[in-house]
């Protein structure tokens, strides 16, 4: 059996070192997130991309399922990571296989630059016949290629950065109120795609 992976918030906890490294950037310039996003994102890109893919830690569990999969099946990464992701720095496909097989993430293929419908590609391409996957636009366009995909269905473990992510129009509440508000529209927002693209708990 092929098993296609991704990587970033699936093997491991991309989003939440990448936010925080962020703020501590944003802090160390006194700048906002508008600036950061609109003036200093590549800046911030070369300086601390190693430091993102070197200092990433495997999400809790994984390693225990990974061992699980990986015995007699055939294991296919397929991340959107790619070398001209950021400019000047064109050793993500290097640095990235070097920290999987670190931490004891072998694998027998490699694809990279994948998302969307590149992802359903390399899944079609390949034949896999199982993709794991958190993205839930990566699930779609598999969907539509009849690809079966594992979709991380994980709202309620959603962790935010209070001072990058946290809506401002609830003045009243606290930062830990506001966090469980947003997760119960997230969850409600994704419940409702989940009945409009008739996907059932089997998806997950």
């Amino acid at each position: 059996m092929k098993i296609g992976i991704d990587i970033d918030n699936t093997i491991c906890n991309t989003e939440e070192l990448f936010y925080e490294l962020a703020n501590t950037y944003m802090t160390s310039k006194n700048i906002s997130v508008e600036e950061f996003n609109d003036k200093y994102l590549d800046d911030f890109y070369i300086k601390n991309i190693l430091k993102i893919i070197n200092n990433n830690t495997l999400k809790p569990g994984f390693r225990e399922v990974f061992e699980k999969i990986s015995l007699d099946n055939e294991i296919i990464i397929v991340t959107a990571r790619s070398d001209s992701y950021i400019s000047g720095f064109d050793r993500m496909t290097e640095a990235t296989k070097a920290w999987l097989l670190s931490n004891g993430i072998r694998f027998d293929k490699y694809y990279g630059s994948c998302y969307k419908e590149g992802k359903a590609k390399a899944c079609v391409d390949e034949k896999i016949d199982l993709m794991i996957d958190d993205d839930f636009n990566n699930y779609l366009a598999c969907k539509k290629m009849n690809i079966n995909t594992l979709l991380f269905d994980d709202c309620e473990e959603i962790q935010l950065d209070y001072s990058i992510k946290m809506p401002t129009i609830y003045p009243n509440l606290t930062p830990k109120q506001r966090v469980s508000l947003l997760k119960k529209e997230i969850n409600k927002k994704f419940a409702e795609i989940r009945k409009e693209e008739e996907i059932s708990d089997d998806d997950f």
